[in-house]
């Protein structure tokens, strides 16, 4: 099955806004990111406050992405890489023998699956930051 993923899953009302939500958290990650580089190279010390904020708006982007996997998730599917979709899709359909709609709703379901994953190493990545071995 080929996939157009912008064409084939409207948004609603909701989940537009969520797309600028996301959006905004986007770049504000990248944005903590770029300073944390630029920081380093000029020897500031400023990890204490970076890192949080960053695992703060990963942690945040992560749980509303789940939660439209697990919902309607007209946006996960829109987002996703259609080769990555449909190799999932085709992977999910051949093992369990289910209709398109389906295994749309599994693959979606999947890429929350995956974004969970992503939620728990940020979440480890701040407890370790916290509570991880300190040098002095």
């Amino acid at each position: 099955m080929l996939f157009k993923n912008r064409d084939s899953f409207p948004l609603n009302k909701n989940e537009k806004t969520l797309r600028e939500i996301l959006r905004a958290l986007l770049v504000i990650i990248f944005s903590i990111i770029l300073k944390g580089i630029l920081n380093d190279s000029n020897r500031i010390k400023q990890d204490f406050i970076l890192v949080p904020l960053c695992a703060s708006a990963c942690e945040i982007f992560c749980i509303l992405y789940i939660i439209n996997a697990f919902t309607t998730g007209n946006l996960v599917r829109r987002w996703a890489n259609d080769s990555v979709f449909a190799s999932l899709f085709n992977f999910i359909q051949t093992k369990k023998n289910t209709t398109d709609e389906k295994t749309i709703k599994l693959t979606t379901k999947a890429f929350g699956v995956f974004a969970i994953i992503i939620l728990i190493v940020t979440i480890l990545w701040e407890l370790n930051f916290y509570f991880g071995s300190k040098t002095v």
